[in-house]
């Protein structure tokens, strides 16, 4: 097995211009995930002009039922009220910030 140390990204040049990009996998894969994130962001925000968002609380409450915990009081008392849509409830869900 050959194993090449190089820089994460090099470019390669036709005529003294770039022609393409070669990446290591990691960087790679990195890329690949923030545009994946981009484009949920861009699709909740998509539902939220559209309306289809749901309170913020109510994420928080059902997500507290699924749980069997209390639900959301102290955002209750903190007066927080946004929305929030599916998909960034689902992607909330994914990222491990709400507990299954």
């Amino acid at each position: 097995m050959i194993v090449i140390r190089a820089p994460a990204k090099k470019t390669l040049t036709q005529h003294g211009r770039s022609a393409a990009v070669v990446l290591d996998v990691a960087h790679y894969e990195a890329l690949l995930e923030e545009v994946e994130a981009i484009r949920e962001i861009r699709e909740a925000r998509a539902e939220l002009d559209r309306g289809e968002g749901i309170p913020h609380t109510d994420a928080i409450a059902r997500q507290c039922e699924r749980n069997g915990s209390r639900t959301g009081d102290s955002h209750d008392r903190l007066g927080l009220r946004t929305e929030i849509t599916s998909a960034q409830y689902g992607m909330l869900r994914w990222s491990g910030a709400l507990a299954m």
